[in-house]
């Protein structure tokens, strides 16, 4: 399900739909939830290998996405909320990573 949002919620950006973006974004964030700390075990390579699944990196976009759709939407209050959520959540690898995106993607 989450793979599914996250593609709609491109879909919905790619068409200016930046609120539907968002809707989209934060369902796949809720569905998975639980992909931030997500160890590497056979589960996760069993998904990779069927699938093409990289199921953490899906979460970092979903959270990345819908940052910048509730930025896009005026949504500043939320959007920090989800930023926070997003580096609560995240091990240190990963708040490097959206630590590095910050700058040049919101604008």
């Amino acid at each position: 399900q989450a793979y599914m949002q996250v593609q709609l919620g491109n879909i919905a950006m790619d068409s200016d739909l930046h609120k539907e973006a968002a809707d989209h974004f934060s369902a796949a964030v809720k569905a998975g939830a639980s992909f931030a700390t997500l160890n590497i075990h056979s589960t996760h390579i069993e998904f990779a290998l069927l699938f093409g699944w990289d199921l953490k990196s899906l979460w970092q976009i979903a959270n990345q996405q819908r940052c910048h759709a509730l930025l896009r939407i005026g949504q500043f209050g939320t959007a920090f909320e989800a930023y926070r959520f997003m580096m609560d959540k995240s091990d240190d690898p990963t708040k490097a990573i959206f630590l590095d995106w910050i700058p040049g993607k919101f604008w």
